[in-house]
């Protein structure tokens, strides 16, 4: 075996949180990330990654895809995180998780007008720049 794939087949596990299942036996799924469950086409990286991640759900660190607004944004960060409201149960929450994989939120502030206002320089600038 070449020591690059040696490396990557030591480094997938512990990466993805799953330190103790080196060698042989269930890689938990950890393999080109394409298969296994059932849905054809579909890497199973993005199934994993699009269910909300718990360390998300416990800080409140990045908002999702529900957020398409500022002012949805505003009442989203109002609302206190797992960490501030039940301190105990956010770190048993952590506790829980065995490695990072997220999807970034795809729909966040679609619905929001990002453009610069008319009148100020940006204004200047290309539309493609924008879009």
């Amino acid at each position: 075996m070449h020591f690059n794939y040696r490396f990557c087949q030591h480094q997938r596990p512990e990466h993805a949180g799953k330190e103790g299942q080196r060698g042989g036996g269930d890689r938990g799924g950890l393999g080109d990330g394409y298969g296994g469950d059932g849905r054809a086409g579909v890497p199973s990286w993005k199934i994993r990654s699009a269910a909300p991640p718990r360390v998300l759900q416990v800080f409140r660190s990045l908002p999702p895809s529900d957020v398409r607004s500022i002012l949805e944004l505003e009442g989203y960060l109002a609302k206190p995180g797992l960490d501030k409201e039940d301190p105990a149960r956010a770190h048993e929450e952590l506790k829980k998780i065995r490695g990072f994989l997220v999807q970034f939120p795809l729909q966040f502030l679609c619905e929001q007008n990002l453009l610069p206002p008319m009148g100020c320089k940006e204004a200047m600038v290309p539309m493609e720049v924008w879009t």
